[in-house]
């Protein structure tokens, strides 16, 4: 296959190009009918707050990194939410080619197509979940990472510009979320023994740390000009070493057993066992089958891989939820045991029987097609025919209510988990938790905070849900402080609108 040898590092792009393309088909960015969920809300409406001058921690509450907020307030300031697709995008495309090049490492062209659109089939199967998670932007920097440390596993030689990779991909990840850092946890160790029998252990240590403060320097540098260097200390460090136990503990109490968020609330084991069982286990049952079949026993690059993948499982489940969208961060860490098995099968098949060669081809082929197929042809039904989802439309027709009932200096507060809203109508909230549940019972702090802070600016419109268990109705708040209900409203279970329309005295 001398056209393939000729033009390969093309055929990759354009493989990552396609799958790229069906992984967006499943965000709610990239669908003109899309709503953000919760999450992606939240992301959002920090970066539409950023936008008119606020910072995040500071301004208003939420404990991810800044460097999700920074991604969402340009994918504002490039004209509305869907623009978040843009850099979406950006991060599959990257994610995909690298994965390419990781079973390359050890496998042919076609075997590695197929590993990638197996990763990409699993991200797709439900990961997603409409997009726009912490876990996307840090999958072209795990992925990255894993590629440069196990190409020096197995070749012993890394430059400089490697080493600084790694520390950038390093920063880069702890501003998302620290507790994916597993390929680093692992590499990080493993190269310095490499490099210290090298004698070239300070000059990669110099260049790691240069890419690590190039980094969460500006980053670093950005909230200590605004003033929010403590307020992220809180809540992005403090706030989550006792958030994980404490909702655990708040969830199971007060969620029934057949709410839709008790199946979530599963315990850190539990959930390391199903992400076991959606591939890892698989993967490096057959990596080690591999391993054995070829008596490759000391194989370092393989075990390491093993490790990363271990470490994954690990930090994946450790929050104890069971949302599919954590397990992203395995991904980059199943293709190369999945690359030592199909080598293994490459080196006994196609050794005897030449026509394996051409069969690996065709299924390759195919099954990145049917992804390809399947995807783009359910897009288009969707699209044609979309489904008349009761939420969706709730949300949209709320959105229009408050952009037609408000001016955009109004402030509207949403006590729920319909963050969508903010973006949705371009009305920031007139608190600084955009979001209360869990934070306002899990912290009374916090639930004092919001309390004053709502004394202090009265929001045009509030907008109430009823799925929020465990919490008392605001019927009486609203009669003390002079709102009623939008008359448009008055009969929805789905979401209730409150209207002010007298400024009288909180009592």
């Amino acid at each position: 296959m001398d056209w393939l040898k000729k033009n390969q590092m093309q055929w990759q792009i354009f493989a990552a190009a396609l799958l790229t393309a069906v992984s967006l088909l499943h965000t709610d960015g990239a669908n003109p009918y899309g709503i953000p969920g919760h999450d992606s809300g939240t992301f959002l409406y920090i970066g539409m707050l950023i936008q008119h001058g606020g910072m995040p921690y500071l301004d208003v509450f939420d404990h991810k990194g800044p460097w999700l907020y920074i991604l969402n307030a340009l994918a504002m300031e490039m004209g509305n939410w869907h623009m978040i697709a843009v850099f979406e995008a950006i991060a599959f495309f990257a994610s995909i080619f690298v994965t390419f090049q990781i079973a390359r490492l050890r496998a042919g062209f076609f075997s590695s197509l197929l590993i990638t659109a197996l990763c990409t089939w699993l991200l797709n199967r439900g990961m997603l979940d409409g997009g726009n998670y912490t876990e996307e932007y840090a999958l072209p920097w795990i992925a990255l990472a894993e590629l440069l440390f196990l190409r020096f596993f197995q070749k012993g030689k890394i430059e400089g510009r490697g080493f600084f990779c790694i520390g950038l991909g390093l920063s880069m990840v702890i501003a998302l979320r620290p507790n994916m850092i597993a390929v680093w946890a692992v590499g990080i160790p493993v190269m310095s023994w490499l490099l210290w029998r090298q004698n070239r252990l300070c000059r990669g240590t110099g260049w790691m740390l240069g890419g690590f403060t190039a980094g969460i320097a500006p980053l670093l540098l950005w909230m200590a000009v605004r003033g929010a260097l403590v307020a992220c200390w809180d809540a992005y460090i403090v706030f989550n070493l006792q958030y994980t136990r404490r909702v655990l503990g708040l969830m199971k109490q007060l969620l029934p057993e057949n709410h839709p968020l008790q199946a979530a609330v599963v315990g850190r084991f539990s959930a390391f066992v199903h992400f076991a069982e959606v591939g890892a286990c698989q993967v490096a049952a057959l990596c080690l089958i591999a391993m054995g079949s070829r008596r490759r026993w000391r194989d370092g690059a393989a075990w390491a891989s093993l490790m990363m993948l271990f470490l994954s499982l690990l930090t994946a489940s450790m929050s104890g939820f069971l949302f599919w969208h954590y397990g992203m961060v395995l991904l980059p860490t199943l293709a190369y045991p999945l690359a030592i098995f199909c080598e293994a099968l490459e080196r006994m098949l196609f050794r005897n029987v030449p026509v394996c060669r051409y069969l690996l081809a065709g299924a390759s082929l195919l099954f990145a097609g049917s992804l390809v197929f399947s995807a783009t042809r359910s897009y288009v039904a969707w699209y044609r025919h979309p489904p008349e989802d009761s939420s969706r439309m709730h949300i949209t027709e709320a959105a229009s209510y408050i952009r037609s009932h408000t001016s955009p200096e109004d402030r509207i507060l949403v006590f729920g988990s319909q963050t969508a809203l903010y973006p949705l109508s371009d009305r920031l909230a007139s608190s600084k938790y955009s979001y209360q549940f869990p934070m306002i019972v899990l912290d009374s702090a916090m639930h004092d905070d919001f309390i004053e802070n709502f004394d202090k600016t009265l929001p045009k419109i509030i907008v109430t849900g009823k799925e929020i268990p465990g919490y008392e109705p605001w019927e009486e708040v609203m009669q003390s402080y002079a709102y009623e209900v939008a008359p448009e409203y008055a009969g929805t279970d789905d979401l209730m609108i409150y209207v002010l329309v007298d400024r009288g005295d909180a009592l």
